[in-house]
């Protein structure tokens, strides 16, 4: 939380849920009539809708129930971020203010606002790529892909990427993140979809993750054993 949780609380009780927008990593929460809750899963995270009456998970950070009995629960795998603004400081809000262009708002993401951001740059293209001030939302996860179709070396200097090459870089990314969203995400992400949040499976593979984390294995081998249970 970004604030003292009396103050969170009197941000967030007997608010109407507004307009839901998201920028990278970020989920803007209009509570009506003047407040914002964000939410960003860092390394990943549930987010799950409980009907009246149905088991929660054991475990989770955040819980917000609603007049008709329903929850919503939000657990981290790793860390992440629950904040709750005034509207008036949004502009402001350290972590989101200056999130750069979201390549998934096409009235946003256009070839013109895509060059002028890459207008100056003198690093790599997958750093620059992977700045959230000026693109919000590519990550490690789709970053390889979206070099690899754009045939563009990670490392490449932006200065010497020709104007056809940032052309045909600009529609890969529009096309790789289409399809991602197309695809329902992640693997892990999908299957949450997929099996309608099985509230018991779910519990079951967090306490495998535990157990493998828990073990005397060096930390990249805990790292990928883990992983390889949730994909």
């Amino acid at each position: 939380m970004n604030i003292p949780v009396n103050n969170f609380k009197s941000l967030l009780i007997n608010k109407i849920i507004g307009r839901v927008t998201s920028r990278g990593k970020w989920i803007f929460v209009k509570l009506e009539p003047n407040a914002y809750f964000l939410l960003s899963l860092g390394m990943g995270g549930n987010v799950l809708y409980h009907k009246p009456g149905e088991k929660l998970p054991d475990k989770y950070h955040l819980k917000l129930e609603f007049q008709d009995n329903s929850v919503l629960t939000i657990g981290f795998w790793w860390f992440g971020y629950c904040h709750a603004v005034n509207e008036d400081e949004l502009k402001t809000h350290k972590m989101t203010s200056k999130l750069g262009l979201s390549p998934v708002n096409e009235k946003e993401f256009n070839y013109d606002s895509f060059d002028i951001v890459l207008q100056g740059r003198r690093g790599n293209i997958k750093s620059f790529l992977m700045n959230q001030k000026y693109i919000a939302g590519i990550g490690n996860v789709y970053i390889q892909d979206i070099l690899f179709n754009a045939k563009l070396h990670p490392n490449r200097k932006i200065p010497d990427i020709a104007e056809n090459e940032r052309r045909r870089l600009f529609e890969v990314i529009k096309t790789n993140l289409k399809e991602a969203v197309k695809l329902g995400g992640l693997a892990y992400e999908k299957f949450l979809m997929e099996r309608e949040r099985n509230i018991e499976e779910i519990e079951k593979r967090r306490s495998e993750y535990a157990a493998v984390a828990d073990d005397d294995d060096d930390e990249a081998e805990k790292v990928a054993r883990a992983f390889g249970k949730f994909l």
